[in-house]
């Protein structure tokens, strides 16, 4: 008999922990409940201890217990979660979240436990998706986004679901007026969109990226800034290819590649014509917008100079 104290997860990895942890607040803004939490892939973890949480008790305490697997049981252990699933204590609520685990739901373990609770299968966001998923969560969160401000969060985080759903949150915390403020303050991002679009080889990403700055005042040092910081990053990675750099993954496998494919003599030079652009607009001489322009085109591809 299927229970609505046990709710199992299962699917795209990055919706199954936003689902639980959602889910889990909720329950705890109606009752206090303690949490424990369970790592099956940990080596202090074992099966058998989940028959302790069927054991009554003279004095129960309202309780979730959130299961995480990560591998799956063998035939032995899996009966101690079935055993769980199906004597469950009236105080108590089970989240079972499941991740990487293949060919799922042919195992006779996850069968035998969607008997007992209710199941959410989450299916992975295609990039095309992406833009109605960060809408839709904001709206979730009593957020109205406009069209501006979608694309301004959507470039900041490269289509990263984990990182937009942070920014959502950022702007409910700002209240009102929020988004507004959010866009007009956006410079900070668009500088890392700009270094990750450059290393990534988009031109026309990194032109766009630039007229939006040109209406930013003061965005000049900042960008400059940006684009020597790649360059080091990029001589770094020249020199030790396992060099330990920080930033979002899909940001980092750019910078690795670009680093391979860029030489030292290409390097160089970007690294003068950018001190050289600096020096100029510090001095109030050439044309900051042009001359960075076609330095964006040679730092994306040198072959065309």
């Amino acid at each position: 008999m299927s229970s609505s104290k046990i709710l199992i997860l299962h699917g795209d990895t990055f919706q199954v922990e936003l689902e639980r942890d959602k889910y889990i607040k909720n329950l705890r803004n109606k009752v206090n409940f303690e949490r424990e939490i369970f790592f099956t892939k940990s080596s202090s973890f074992q099966w058998s201890n989940l028959l302790s949480e069927n054991e009554d008790s003279l004095f129960p305490v309202p309780k979730i217990l959130d299961l995480r697997i990560e591998s799956p049981p063998l035939k032995d252990d899996s009966e101690y979660l079935v055993d769980l699933c199906m004597n469950i204590s009236e105080e108590k609520y089970i989240v079972i979240s499941i991740s990487n685990i293949e060919r799922l739901k042919t195992r006779a373990w996850f069968k035998s436990i969607l008997n007992y609770g209710k199941e959410i299968e989450l299916k992975k966001i295609w990039p095309n998706k992406k833009k109605e998923w960060i809408r839709n969560s904001a709206k979730n969160l009593g957020i109205d986004i406009d069209t501006n401000t979608l694309d301004v969060i959507f470039e900041k985080t490269q289509g990263n679901l984990l990182a937009a759903y942070q920014e959502i949150k950022m702007i409910k915390m700002m209240g009102k007026n929020s988004s507004k403020v959010f866009v007009e303050n956006s410079s900070e991002f668009d500088i890392f969109n700009l270094c990750n679009s450059l290393v990534s080889e988009k031109i026309d990403l990194s032109i766009e990226i630039i007229n939006n700055l040109k209406s930013q005042k003061g965005s000049e040092a900042l960008i400059v800034w940006g684009i020597f910081r790649e360059l080091e990053r990029l001589s770094i990675l020249k020199e030790d290819s396992q060099a330990k750099l920080n930033g979002p993954f899909d940001y980092l496998e750019n910078l690795s590649r670009k680093s391979k494919k860029i030489n030292f003599n290409d390097l160089d030079d970007l690294k003068k014509k950018t001190a050289l652009l600096d020096r100029n607009f510090k001095k109030g001489q050439g044309n900051f917008w042009f001359d960075l322009e076609n330095l964006i085109i040679e730092f994306c591809q040198p072959k065309f100079h």
